[in-house]
């Protein structure tokens, strides 16, 4: 028996019969055989095959946002903790800032094919889109953790080889970054969507013994569709649970504008941000303007439409208004008004 037994609940039971635990600080997955992993763990990253299992730690953050971490390393760390928990280091583990308790398992199941997510996440202080500015230089692997992480571990019951593995990773990362466009996360780097966060980790395992042998992960595969629905599921719920991030929040203009904090912070208890047809239309406004940062619609399209935005916001509060050279600048003199 693993140590970690003595401490856990089971959260599940794969059909292949790996079981996946949870205690205060770890979500942890025993292998019941033989599996092939691949992770972005420091610690028996990239493609295993004799490991014992895998696991997803909560990490203590201080006020100052700084973590010791044991040994002086995320490797070390990571090689303590799975000492403390498998008896052993033939294991590979995430790091994480979110809480245990709020960790989400979704399977799903067609024919012999199964595939269960385990996800924990926050996105509201790390979130970043990909390509915005960085936070630092690695020099030797010196570099500073940050809070804020999307973890996933991912089970499938079926014999993968090494590339579908890699696709499946792929996969997993589509399906996150889609929740996270829906859900119009901002980034905490630059006024865009966030596509992740700067510390994101994920842990595949396949199990090479299944009857069950597949050679692709992607959209148009069954595997890949599994894969998506349960990451998807799992995702969105998990950072529901972690910060409330979802529809409730969302539904609020100052949400919306959070993007663009300097702005956001000026409307503070405005009454017209909860609005529902109001955060429709300030959403479009966005929308609009991201459109033409990527370079999807030109300047007098991108004005057109915006005033339209505008007229109809007003409309819905019952004023006039007078129109600045920007737009953002004309929506904050509009809900300015109370």
């Amino acid at each position: 028996m693993a140590p970690i037994e003595s401490d856990s609940r089971l959260l599940h039971t794969t059909s292949n019969g790996d079981r996946v635990l949870a205690s205060n600080d770890d979500v942890t997955v025993i292998f019941s055989g033989p599996r092939d992993t691949l992770s972005t763990s420091w610690l028996n990253g990239g493609y295993q095959k004799d490991l014992l299992g895998v696991f997803n730690e909560h990490l203590h953050f201080k006020d100052d946002d700084s973590v010791r971490l044991e040994g002086g390393s995320p490797e070390a760390h990571l090689r303590s903790r799975s000492r403390e928990l498998f008896g052993n280091d033939a294991t590979s583990g995430l790091l994480t800032a979110a809480l245990m308790e709020n960790a989400v398992l979704v399977t799903e199941a067609y024919e012999d094919l199964e595939v269960t997510a385990v996800v924990t996440g926050g996105i509201d202080v790390n979130g970043g889109r990909v390509g915005d500015p960085a936070s630092y230089l690695e020099r030797n692997g010196d570099f500073t953790l940050r809070t804020g992480t999307i973890n996933t571990l991912l089970l499938v019951s079926a014999s993968l080889p090494e590339y579908a593995m890699v696709r499946s990773l792929i996969t997993v990362t589509e399906a996150k970054t889609s929740i996270l466009q829906e859900l119009r996360a901002p980034s905490r780097y630059s006024n865009g969507i966030a596509t992740g966060s700067g510390t994101d980790m994920v842990a595949i395992v396949s199990d090479p013994n299944s009857d069950l042998k597949l050679t692709d992960a992607g959209k148009h595969s069954k595997l890949g569709e599994l894969i998506g629905r349960t990451v998807r599921e799992a995702t969105a719920e998990a950072l529901r649970r972690q910060t409330g991030l979802g529809m409730v929040q969302q539904l609020n203009a100052l949400v919306r504008l959070g993007r663009y904090r300097e702005i956001a912070n000026t409307l503070i208890g405005n009454k017209w941000s909860k609005d529902p047809g109001i955060v429709a239309l300030t959403e479009a406004i966005l929308h609009t303007m991201d459109q033409g940062e990527w370079g999807m619609l030109d300047e007098a399209t991108i004005d057109l439409t915006c005033s339209r935005l505008l007229d109809d916001i007003c409309s819905i509060i019952g004023i006039n208004y007078h129109q600045t050279d920007d737009v953002l600048t004309t929506l904050i003199g509009i809900l300015s008004q109370n």
